[in-house]
């Protein structure tokens, strides 16, 4: 078994001979190569100008891009037909029922029980809450 194991390593090694023969050694760097450093030298200063205007112009494009979307975003929340999420109704029926339920229990600044809702105020509370309501 261990003779099998030595005639295969052989084979091997001899097939990456025969594969790496036409291939010429390279140098090992002890040092890593410093990209920018090497660009600098071969190009000179013009080449970094040059990445540092390119990426400038890039940056001064997101920023108009984000100034339009920050200007459509606000446009589009602020409009009558905005979009209402499930939370923000959610958030507007407990707010409207633990309004009642105070009133109902006395828990008011006048600290009395309000037994008959007054429709009007009601239904501006609503349309208060919930905006969208007005649409029609």
């Amino acid at each position: 078994m261990a003779k099998r194991k030595t005639t295969k390593d052989a084979v091997a090694k001899d097939k990456v001979n025969s594969l790496l023969k036409n291939v010429l050694p390279t140098k090992k760097e002890d040092k890593p190569v410093d990209v920018l450093e090497q660009a600098t030298e071969d190009k000179g200063n013009e080449w970094l100008q040059d990445q540092l205007d390119a990426l400038t112009k890039e940056n001064e494009q997101l920023k108009l891009d984000l100034e339009k979307s920050l200007v459509s975003y606000h446009e589009l929340k602020n409009s009558p037909d905005a979009p209402v999420s499930e939370q923000d109704i959610r958030a507007g029926v407990v707010s409207l029922f633990k309004d009642i339920e105070d009133n109902f229990l006395g828990r008011n600044q006048n600290r009395t029980r309000y037994l008959r809702a007054d429709v009007k105020i009601l239904l501006d509370k609503f349309l208060g809450t919930f905006p969208f309501l007005m649409k029609k």
